[in-house]
């Protein structure tokens, strides 16, 4: 069903008709939950246990069944193709030679990137005992609804973003004013992306590093902080920034990309792959257990964004003989530095004289109002909101990009 509604989907995302998309898979995640539970709560009720499996793959059939139909109800059913002979046949017909050929590429580029994905469930059954794997998995799902949820809508967007900006450039037919104007914009978008990711990630790693701990206990069903989930999900703090900015940036190198830089590009995910594996098997023979797995994909990441800042560097100068990039504006201000580094001095000072985190974990979910709780969180919250308006104040001529977009789509 999904492949069905798989061409109508393209369409929508190459005419930006966000809002079809947003309908279908609003209305087929909120069908697959309910689908899932009901089965699920009869497979309570009638204590078969037996259906788990099922309910799964009943919520995914009635995703695909609803996206299909929303898709076809915007169109009319399926799309209609016209300029097709219907006497003589071949492929090139029905395919762009060229589009077929980057197609083809593109796709033995996605095989890599897939086991690079799902490459650590392989190291994980070869490395990790059984009883660890379960919390692997918790740690994993729970640390990859950001991803689902905040960054894939991003990345989908700024490759439809890039592309069309950078048509103009990649076309090689507009003029001398009209390719210099896109360089520019998508520099200073490129740019922006990186700073708010930056920026983010800082904040990330101060508060979320602090407070993690006491949210996880708060948070965690039971039965899993006996497992490796905390420590592995401790790991993911450090992984979700690694993993913001590789997304943003390859977002832009598949925009941007011609055949001969996606198979150079291809060329070096199989190095990235090796890095990949060694690195997990070696943080695995020193005991590191399953975060090796995280620790890896941290490294494996951390190459792919060096590979794509070299590629963005070389890309802007080929077109235009200078570095339109400015990467100094990707850094933060140093006043967020300083606030961060006051706030990372504060918290655990607070945890010291309020011992909060000890408190959750005697009295778990109770303590959330808990004066001691309360007031070590507060602490953490108005530490935030003073680096917020610290970095809001100092980031105004990076922020301007944005509004000056708003305003150019608006």
């Amino acid at each position: 069903m999904e492949l069905l509604a798989e061409p109508m989907h393209n369409m929508a995302m190459v005419a930006l008709k966000t809002h079809i998309r947003v309908r279908a898979e609003g209305a087929g995640i909120t069908l697959k939950a309910i689908v899932t539970f009901i089965v699920l709560l009869y497979d309570y009720t009638n204590r078969t246990g037996d259906l788990a499996l099922l309910s799964f793959a009943l919520g995914q059939l009635a995703y695909g069944m609803c996206v299909f139909v929303i898709y076809a109800w915007n169109y009319n059913g399926l799309p209609r193709f016209s300029g097709i002979p219907t006497k003589t046949w071949s492929i090139a017909t029905y395919f762009d030679e060229e589009v077929l050929s980057l197609s083809l590429t593109m796709t033995s580029q996605s095989l890599v990137k897939h086991f690079l994905t799902e490459g650590d469930k392989f190291i994980l059954s070869w490395f990790s005992p059984l009883e660890d794997q379960g919390g692997y998995a918790v740690a994993v799902n729970y640390g990859s609804l950001i991803a689902r949820i905040v960054f894939q809508p991003i990345e989908e967007t700024l490759r439809l973003y890039f592309s069309k900006t950078l048509l103009d450039v990649t076309s090689g037919q507009a003029n001398t004013e009209r390719k210099s104007s896109a360089l520019s914009e998508a520099s200073r978008t490129l740019v922006a992306l990186l700073h708010l990711q930056v920026a983010g990630s800082l904040f990330l790693l101060c508060f979320g590093s602090q407070y993690l701990t006491l949210v996880l206990e708060i948070f965690l069903p039971a039965q899993y902080l006996k497992t490796s989930a905390p420590k592995i999900l401790s790991a993911w703090i450090w992984y979700i920034p690694v993993l913001a900015v590789n997304g943003g940036l390859e977002a832009f190198l598949a925009s941007a990309a011609e055949k001969k830089d996606v198979n150079r590009q291809s060329g070096w995910m199989l190095v990235f792959s090796i890095i990949y594996i060694g690195s997990a098997i070696g943080l695995y023979r020193e005991n590191y257990g399953d975060v090796s797995l995280v620790y890896a994909n941290i490294v494996n990441l951390s190459a792919r964004i060096v590979y794509v800042v070299v590629f963005a560097a070389s890309f802007f100068r080929r077109h235009s003989g200078t570095d339109y990039v400015k990467w100094r504006q990707v850094l933060p201000s140093p006043s967020l530095f300083i606030a961060l580094l006051v706030s990372l001095v504060v918290i655990p000072a607070s945890e010291t004289k309020w011992h909060a985190t000890q408190i959750v974990q005697t009295q778990g979910r109770r303590a959330v109002f808990n004066w001691a709780v309360l007031i070590h969180v507060g602490i953490g919250t108005a530490l935030a909101l003073v680096c917020l308006w610290t970095w809001w104040n100092s980031s105004q001529s990076v922020l301007a990009t944005f509004r000056a977009r708003k305003t150019k789509v608006t």
